[in-house]
């Protein structure tokens, strides 16, 4: 048997995961759950339970960027 299962797609998160894993600590799940009502993150439900991909999260960070260019002083 394999050390490791290779699957055909990423691994998938809970947003409380998602949101330990990979933003700063200030972030939660319903912070995740707020972005899903923008539509600024893609998810999926399976079961009744939504989950992420590490992918998911960095398209969000990406729509969340403020297009105006930086002021430099």
């Amino acid at each position: 048997m394999p050390d490791e299962l290779k699957l055909p797609f990423e691994k998938l998160y809970s947003l409380k995961e998602a949101a330990e894993k990979f933003l700063p600590a200030s972030f939660t799940a319903k912070a995740l759950r707020t972005e899903i009502g923008k539509g600024r993150l893609s998810y999926c439900r399976i079961a009744g339970k939504i989950c992420v991909t590490e992918r998911d999260i960095a398209d969000m960070i990406e729509r969340c960027k403020d297009p105006r260019p930086t002021i430099k002083r």
